[in-house]
């Protein structure tokens, strides 16, 4: 196996693992919380990519992301595979 090949896998890995822990990672209240006093902080240990324009965690929202499209895909296999 060549470097890239190994990279790419290493990389699929961490977004299943992501998505598989997607809940304990981030929970939803988490996420969605707005904190505008907090708005664009820099990142610190609570919130390691820092905050957006609502004050919202950036990191939880990414890791919520994967779920969904961990969601989406099982949705899609299911309908290629009924027909």
């Amino acid at each position: 196996m060549n470097r890239i090949s190994k990279f790419g896998i290493a990389v699929a890995s961490v977004l299943v693992l992501m998505a598989a822990l997607s809940p304990l990672l981030a929970s939803w209240e988490r996420v969605q919380s707005q904190n505008l006093v907090s708005r664009l902080d820099s990142p610190d240990r609570a919130h390691p990519m820092g905050r957006d324009q609502l004050g919202r965690d950036e990191l939880g929202r990414i890791i919520r992301s994967v779920l969904g499209l961990r969601r989406r895909l099982d949705r899609s296999n299911r309908v290629g595979f009924s027909v």
